[in-house]
């Protein structure tokens, strides 16, 4: 199809709920409740959906650390 010009994978789209789970840690003698939220998506979801980051950077596939 030489309409599609790019692909990229997310879990959820923008405006849906996201993941989220938590765990207790025991944090200097006393239990905290962490909680976790996740978006999965490849290095290329961010800037295909036209997203600004409001700070840090997207993830980096060359970077071993991402």
């Amino acid at each position: 199809m030489p309409e599609i010009i790019e692909v990229t994978f997310t879990q959820y789209y923008p405006g849906k709920d996201i993941s989220q789970w938590g765990t207790q840690l025991d944090m200097t003698g006393e239990k905290k409740q962490v909680n976790f939220y996740t978006f999965s998506a490849d290095a290329a979801a961010l800037k295909m959906l036209k997203l600004k980051l409001v700070s840090g950077r997207f993830y980096n596939d060359s970077l071993s650390s991402d």
